[in-house]
């Protein structure tokens, strides 16, 4: 069984965004140095305005326009000759904007809620770091697994020619025991490493999807219960599971899990109840 994971694009994760790539303010276009220089005014106003709109606080668009337009003006200027610089910048003044607005944000629900428990648990409570005894049975596992893989694959590329042996039955009955069970303690490993993770995502994922319905939360939500369904003892569906997939997987879809932390910060730090 494999699961297909959604693919997200981190929208505050601007080493990704393609409009960087080949921009040199003294070489391109005037054309396309504006295209550039507009979609990073537009990435200022955008982190602006979400912060207003979080804050419940009024403001005038066009005002913050012209706020950003200034701003991008003057960071153009003083770096007309350094494209680096000038993206640098440009990048860390909006990432500066969302996490200030998000600190911002949480301090006004404090000031309005000063009797709200401070003992609460929050659902961003780190992933426990597994035991090395642990780390490395599951490493052994995985190295007893592929040794196992290897000899049966050599076997039946012997069986192809005459001089090959034609009573090898123990050691076949032997091998797979070791592989069997070598994959059971992977399993094992996986089930411990990976079900409070996948259990606290599933949780947070609820919570999301209660208080605004959305398309990826929604498949998210599925994607995580399939794989926590996939790694439950007594599964059905662990006959058709390959390992190592799963494993691949699991890992993909926690590595994916930051943009969701992100809006899960933001959310949790709105007034709302």
């Amino acid at each position: 069984m494999v699961v297909a994971l959604p693919t997200r694009v981190d929208p505050l994760s601007l080493d990704q965004l393609h409009e960087d790539v080949g921009f040199d303010l003294s070489a391109s276009t005037s054309r396309t140095v504006a295209q550039h220089r507009q979609h990073y005014v537009r990435m200022l106003c955008r982190e602006v305005l979400k912060v207003h709109t979080m804050l419940h606080a009024p403001f005038d668009r066009r005002t913050v326009i012209d706020t950003c337009k200034s701003v991008e003006e003057s960071i153009y200027n003083a770096n007309i000759e350094n494209t680096e610089a000038y993206i640098r910048q440009m990048r860390t003044r909006v990432q500066l904007i969302a996490k200030k607005g998000c600190a911002l944000v949480r301090q006004t629900c404090e000031e309005e809620n000063p009797t709200a428990p401070t003992t609460q648990v929050t659902q961003t409570t780190p992933i426990p770091v597994p035991s090395e005894e642990m780390t490395v049975n599951f490493q052994q596992a995985h190295i007893q697994q592929a040794i196992c893989s290897a000899w049966i694959k050599s076997q039946r590329k012997r069986a192809r020619f005459r001089w090959a042996q034609t009573n090898e039955n123990k050691d076949n009955a032997y091998v797979n025991e070791v592989m069997n069970n070598a994959r059971a303690d992977i399993l094992q490993s996986i089930r411990v490493l990976y079900t409070e993770p996948l259990v606290l995502y599933e949780e947070q994922l609820r919570k999301s999807l209660a208080r605004q319905h959305r398309d990826w939360v929604a498949y998210d939500l599925s994607v995580v219960q399939e794989l926590l369904e996939a790694i439950r003892p007594g599964s059905l569906t662990l006959a058709n599971v390959d390992i190592a997939t799963l494993h691949v997987q699991i890992q993909k879809l926690l590595k994916e899990k930051a943009l969701f932390d992100y809006m899960w910060a933001m959310e949790q730090s709105t007034c709302s109840t």
